[in-house]
């Protein structure tokens, strides 16, 4: 071969090689190195900036795919700013390409996060439901167009004018850390969840919702009032540990088993009214009791644990219409000077 032509066919290997979207034979391999970003805040600046090795080091970057949260945009340079406008989360696909001919693509996740504890007081707290957040504005004595901030959400103690206000979602409640005292009746509420984040709670009213799942309370233990008639309740073992309740309204669901009441020695008021509760046992050891209501309970006929319960008498209430008890126990209640109410004669 002619030793001429070899500089010829070397340079023209080296542009073949250099064709295409791949690596050149002079610049590593593109990649994304932003894996993850940080979670933002509704109302507060944000700034993050994407990376990348490989290429020749020149670098654009686009979005290529799915959206960035509200208020948020993605420059050429790689940099996400902007102030978010509401709590969300973004995913999307960004795109960098190197001078070099070179792109690689990586699908990110941006957060604009509902709860208080990661931001500053001056960040803007976020409800998912707005019905929810015009009662809390209401509870705090703001307008719609005054700053909801995470300083006054957190120093709301009382929230008792959210009855029949069209509340689905509890979500961004777990921001209102020192309530006490919680009145949302006759809403649509089914997921009590974020209330478990509330430890100062210490009187709960959310009669006429849709709850099924008590456990968001099992933390609760400051609670002394819990009013939860007419719900979807099933299952009183998560409020195993509530040892501090004294008035349990759980009247009007669908409970079978009260066996969880034996170990709340406190309770003094207890509203079991329109179940399905045969057995009373539990009770027989609750000493404080005062007033019993088990109205309704159609299979109920065994009144034993109040008769055998030595406190249970004299200015005691009991509430025992529409069930199966004999009106011997009712004799042998009203003797020993409790106020029965019952079908007997």
């Amino acid at each position: 071969m002619n030793r001429r032509m070899l500089p010829l066919i070397g340079a023209a290997l080296i542009l073949q090689f250099s064709c295409g979207g791949g690596p050149t034979a002079s610049f590593p391999t593109l990649a994304v190195t932003t894996t993850a970003l940080p979670n933002a805040a509704p109302g507060v600046a944000y700034s993050a900036a994407l990376s990348a090795i490989g290429g020749d080091g020149s670098y654009t970057w686009s979005r290529q795919a799915g959206s960035l949260p509200a208020g948020l945009t993605l420059a050429a340079n790689g940099d996400v700013t902007g102030t978010p406008t509401a709590a969300e989360t973004g995913t999307f696909t960004v795109q960098v390409a190197s001078g070099d001919g070179q792109t690689a693509t990586q699908q990110l996740t941006l957060t604009v996060d509902l709860i208080c504890s990661d931001l500053p007081g001056s960040a803007l707290a976020s409800f998912e439901d707005a019905n929810l957040e015009t009662v809390i504005r209401g509870a705090l004595q703001i307008g719609a167009q005054d700053d909801l901030t995470c300083a006054l959400v957190s120093g709301l103690t009382i929230l008792d004018n959210g009855s029949s206000a069209g509340i689905v979602s509890l979500e961004g409640m777990q921001n209102l850390t020192s309530l006490t005292i919680l009145v949302l009746i006759d809403n649509s509420i089914t997921d009590a969840g974020p209330l478990s984040s509330l430890p100062s709670l210490q009187t709960i009213f959310l009669r006429n919702n849709s709850i099924r799942d008590l456990s968001p309370f099992t933390g609760l233990t400051g609670l002394g009032t819990l009013v939860l008639g007419n719900n979807s309740i099933s299952d009183l073992s998560p409020l195993t540990g509530l040892t501090s309740l004294w008035d349990l309204d759980v009247a009007n669901n669908s409970i079978t088993d009260i066996s969880t009441l034996a170990g709340l020695t406190g309770m003094t008021k207890l509203y079991l009214n329109g179940n399905n509760i045969r057995d009373i046992d539990a009770l027989a050891g609750l000493l404080d009791l005062g007033d019993v209501d088990l109205d309704d309970n159609a299979n109920l006929a065994d009144l034993r644990a109040l008769l055998d319960n030595p406190a249970f008498g004299v200015g005691a209430q009991l509430f025992v219409r529409s069930t199966a008890v004999s009106c011997t126990d009712v004799a042998a209640l009203k003797a020993k000077g409790v106020s029965v109410f019952s079908d007997c004669l």
